[in-house]
This record gives C-alpha cells, structure tokens and sequence, in this order.
C-alpha cells in the first residue's frame, strides 16, 4: 500500500504491479480529494451497492432468512469488510466479479438488458475485468451476452465494453500503471524451488539440483545459487525481491529475464515436475487456508503518516467494543473455516456439473470463466495470498440464486439451450 500510495505522487511511468485502471480510479479520487479516506469511502460505497444488489434480489426471490445467512456469513465478515476498503485492488476486483457476473446472468435469464442492470455492468466492469490481469477472463460471459441480448441490449453492452476498453488502453498508453508480470515472478520463483539443496540426493550421488547449465550461469551474475537459496521462502516470492540484501529479481536485465522464462519452458520444468506441482499446490493451500501474510493495522498507520493525511479512532460503546472484538477475534482464529473459499469452489462445480446435464449454456459460460480463472490462479500464483481467491469466497451469494434456478428445469434430452 505505501509503494502505491508512493506512486501515485510521482510523474511518469509508475510500476508498482497495479493495472492502469486501478492507478486511475486512485488518482482520480485524490483529484476529487487528496485524502485516503476518499479512495476508500468510494471503495466501500460501490461494495455495498453490488452486496445490496445480489442480498436485494436473494431476499425477494428467496425470502429474508437465506438474505440475512448470506449478509452475515458473507458479507457482513470482518475480513471482507476489511478487503473492500483497503487500498488493494483485490476486494473491489472479487466484490464486483461477482456484481458483473450475477447481472450477467440476470440479463440472460431476461434476454434482454435493462437500464440498472447496464448501470450495474458498467460500474462493475472496470473493477471486475480490468483491475486484476486475470480478470480478463471475465470478458467471456460479457462477449457470449453481447450475443445473446437483443438489439438494444447488444448496442448498450457493446458502448459500454468500447469505453472501458478505450480507457483502460489510454491509461495504459500513458503510463498511468504497469501490472506485475504473470510469467516472470512465476518462472524466478520456481527456478529458486528447483535449484533448493537435496542433502539426499547428494549423499547418493544425484546432482544437487537439475538445472540447465545456462540457467546457472544467469543465476551465477545475480549472487549466485547459495544467495537465492538464502532468500527462498517456499509461501511467497517477496523475499527475492523485497529484501535489503535479497538477489532483488526485478533487477535483473531484460535479456537474462528470457533467456530463464526459455529455459525454464524447454528444459527445467520437464526435469521438475515433481517440485513443480508441490509448490503449486502449496502455494494454493497457503492461500485458501489464509495461512499466509495480511496488511495489518500498522500497515494503514504508516501510509497515512507517510501520505500525510489526517485520521482518527471512533470507538463504539464498551459494551459493543467487546463484541466487535470478540467476533473479530473468532472470525481470525478460525479463518481456515470461516474465510474458507472451498465452499465457493464447491458450488461451482456442483453448478456446473448441474448446467451441464440441463445443457443450460448461459449458465456454463459463466461459470467455465470462473474455472479458468481458477485455474490460472493455480497455476500463476507466485505468493501464498489469500486475497488471491477472494473472490470463490463470495461466490455462493452469486451461485446460490443461479443453482435455485438450475434446479427449477430437469435434465435436458435436447439441444443445449
């Protein structure tokens, strides 16, 4: 938070791993007041649009008491409302992932787009596509409902993908951000797993590690394979890059950078799969387990003093501080349950396994982007971040009305519909 807030007061090209549009909508809530409270009351305010949205329709279609377990469980959880006013682009990316693809589907399930839900896509649409890389993903279910709508529809829909394209390319063009490579932290991190010591192997004769010779002699003009294996945190690939004395893999030359993502592509992955696939999967379980690093309290204090803005403490009544702090306290001692994002990946596939014997396209497009959006998270994570699968945490506030639907039609014997 405080390189960002460090960025933002600069000129020229910023390069902080955040896309442009989210250096946009930073900068342009300090324009409208150079206070971080702005950017974080804007933040909070369009959460809790889209949570009133999906709790607003739950409540009508499916009554108060299954409104009010998701708002508690769901919504109302101290670490969401934590993510939504940070100043990571993760919460508004997972809360408005969710805001764009449930009204996605609503504008299917109608065939047609009314003018809230194009509010509700286009105040959604920046966070959701374009705040995070991976969000691109999302323009698949966007592009299949361009198809799907009727004239007016595809008309309101295309504007609206045309404007946030238009400027998101603009900011980008102009350096407002530069988001942090997929492949790179991806290759430097697992070529660190790969040359790891094996006392094992050696003792027997094998090698050390099994690398290419050019892979090593790249290695050799950074400090050498001992320093990286100093540095190597199995959980995160932080401490290669953000440590005093760490190799700092940002600064390694642009023509060393391809010659390991290509010999990481033609040789050291083949000869690693093994280590591979374990970090993978560690690297994942620390982070659905939120076993990982979280911004703290003093994280925040040293950004405002830092930036230079006024804040104080409110504190509620004594007899509401206990409870407050109790629930807080409950809610982080068993977050490996209560912030568990498996139930959301659970519902997904018990959804797409239900769309896929009714045939039921509109619902399996939706749901296959959020499959491989999971799958590259798996698959590109370089850090044990929890914020990472934010968003298959709140997915079942998003599933569950599309699952009611899903079980209203049998399985199909016909053509996909």
């Amino acid at each position: 938070m405080a390189a960002l807030m460090e960025a933002t007061d600069k000129t020229g090209n910023i390069s902080v791993g955040k896309t442009a549009i989210w250096i946009g909508f930073i900068k342009l809530a300090l324009a409208l007041n150079s206070s971080i409270g702005t950017i974080t009351t804007l933040q909070m305010m369009v959460s809790a649009f889209v949570f009133s949205r999906i709790i607003h329709y739950i409540y009508n279609n499916h009554g108060i008491l299954r409104s009010a377990i998701f708002f508690a469980f769901f919504v109302a959880t101290p670490h969401i409302l934590n993510f939504s006013g940070m100043l990571y682009p993760d919460g508004p990316f997972a809360i408005c992932g969710i805001g764009f693809i449930f009204e996605i589907w609503i504008c299917l399930r109608r065939s047609k787009v009314t003018s809230f839900s194009a509010f509700v896509i286009f105040l959604c649409m920046p966070f959701a596509i374009f705040a995070r890389s991976n969000g691109i993903v999302l323009l698949i279910p966007f592009i299949y409902l361009l198809f799907k709508t009727d004239r007016f529809g595809r008309i309101i829909i295309a504007t609206i993908g045309i404007f946030w394209t238009l400027t998101s390319t603009f900011l980008t063009l102009h350096q407002a951000g530069k988001p942090q490579e997929a492949t790179y932290p991806l290759v430097i991190f697992e070529t660190a797993n790969f040359v790891q010591p094996r006392p094992f192997s050696v003792a027997f004769g094998l090698p050390a590690y099994n690398v290419s010779k050019t892979t090593v002699e790249v290695l050799e003009k950074y400090g050498g394979i001992q320093k990286f294996n100093d540095w190597y945190d199995r959980d995160y690939w932080d401490s290669l890059v953000h440590q005093p004395n760490s190799p700092n893999v940002l600064t390694i030359l642009p023509e060393d950078k391809e010659i390991l993502i290509k010999e990481f592509s033609r040789y050291n992955l083949w000869h690693n799969i093994p280590a591979f696939l374990s970090s993978r999967v560690n690297v994942f379980m620390v982070s659905a387990l939120a076993d990982g690093h979280f911004p703290t309290a003093e994280t925040k204090s040293y950004v405002l003093k830092n930036f230079q803005d006024y804040y104080s403490e409110l504190s509620p009544p004594p007899f509401l501080s206990k409870w407050i702090t109790l629930l807080n306290s409950i809610s982080w001692k068993y977050r490996f349950i209560l912030w568990s994002p498996f139930f959301g990946m659970a519902m997904l596939a018990v959804a797409t396994i239900m769309a896929w014997k009714r045939l039921k396209a509109d619902h399996l497009v939706i749901y296959a982007s959020l499959i491989l959006q999971l799958f590259a998270i798996f698959l590109f994570s370089s850090a044990g971040e929890y914020r990472y699968l934010l968003t298959y945490f709140l997915l079942p506030i998003a599933l569950y009305p599309m699952i009611c639907d899903l079980r209203r039609s049998a399985p199909a014997t016909t053509k996909m519909s």
